[in-house]
């Protein structure tokens, strides 16, 4: 979350926890919160459009949170600490590694790979269409294990997983005379 979304959280955090305070308060005996009083607040309210202002930036302010609350913060990168200080490694240079490595395959096509990041280390998803008469369970071990490799040795983030899914087979096409 940034620090702008932060500092406007905790605002609207304390508007409101002061605005449920009175409204607790309201059915107590309590001066400030007398029935009388409240009247003399609503009739100053009245013909006020200030009030409708902050109703509707308390609103606004409501709908941002809920929509970056239930949308997923998505990491593009995989922070790791060195000792020289922080080092970031792009997603798109993950995906761009395994690329290299399945181009080595010439029995795979059509690839796509994708990469997820987890506690225990980044996913990895290829997807891909195999020549036909192709040993499709080896092939994929060895894939598996040349990706893991080749990311662990070359970024140092541990790969939890490389899932291989072969879509379909390329069909073997026959020159017509």
């Amino acid at each position: 979350m940034k620090i702008i979304d932060r500092l406007v959280l905790t605002i609207y955090t304390f508007i409101l926890s002061l605005f449920s305070i009175i409204l607790i308060l309201m059915p107590f005996d309590i001066n400030f919160l007398s029935i009388r009083k409240l009247n003399i607040y609503l009739k100053v309210v009245k013909n006020n459009y200030f009030i409708s202002i902050i109703g509707v930036a308390l609103l606004i302010v409501s709908i941002r949170f809920l929509i970056s609350g239930i949308t997923t913060n998505k990491r593009n990168y995989i922070i790791t600490n060195t000792e020289l200080g922080e080092l970031d490694i792009s997603i798109k240079t993950i995906e761009g590694l395994s690329k290299k490595v399945i181009e080595e395959f010439k029995e795979i096509n059509e690839t796509k790979s994708s990469v997820k990041i987890q506690d225990k280390g980044i996913t990895l998803k290829i997807n891909g269409v195999v020549d036909y008469n192709i040993d499709i369970p080896s092939i994929g071990c060895e894939i598996q294990e040349r990706i893991k490799k080749h990311i662990e040795t070359y970024t140092g983030i541990n790969v939890y997983e490389v899932k291989v899914i072969i879509d379909d087979i390329k069909r073997k096409t026959t020159a017509l005379k």
